[in-house]
């Protein structure tokens, strides 16, 4: 379940090893599911995008816990053009950069955040329009008012 995954990466969101391995799994987890359309609006509508980056900024030192967040950021970023710039208003390519500087010695880092940063680039600037705030409805192509429709409307909202 992807609201379970949160969970436990919030509830386990300090530095310390067993964290940092469980937050691995648990980023591992989420770019998984997130391959599909409709977990990667769950995803994005419980505010994962930001715990995402905020996990990357917690376990900064983690070249385990960067590979899988950079990882989800692209996942996520291909998904569509409107997840691109969800991804993007969040500030990610400060914390990728980041990334990048810090592991510039890891190689499977260094690829997958240079993978998401061309994913995020080709979807242009983000516009403060792009933000939607966790729990608000996300208008994808495709899929309609996501808020509207029992299966999306995970959080009991009306």
């Amino acid at each position: 379940n992807v609201l379970q995954v949160l969970v436990a990466m919030k509830r386990y969101s300090e530095n310390g090893a067993n964290n940092i391995i469980l937050n691995e799994l648990a980023c591992w987890c989420l770019s998984t599911l997130c391959r599909l359309k409709e977990s990667a609006v769950l995803v994005a509508h419980a505010g994962g995008i930001k715990q995402m980056l905020n996990m990357m900024c917690v376990f900064k030192d983690s070249p385990s816990v960067q590979e899988q967040g950079c990882w989800f950021l692209k996942v996520m970023s291909a998904q569509s053009t409107v997840f691109c710039l969800k991804v993007k208003s969040c500030n990610a390519e400060a914390v990728i950069s980041s990334t990048l500087h810090r592991h510039a010695q890891v190689p499977r880092v260094v690829a997958y955040a240079q993978m998401c940063l061309v994913v995020l680039e080709a979807a242009g600037p983000a516009t403060p329009q792009d933000y939607t705030p966790p729990g608000s409805p996300i208008k994808i192509p495709g899929m309609g008012d996501t808020s509207k429709n029992k299966k999306w409307n995970f959080l009991g909202r009306k």
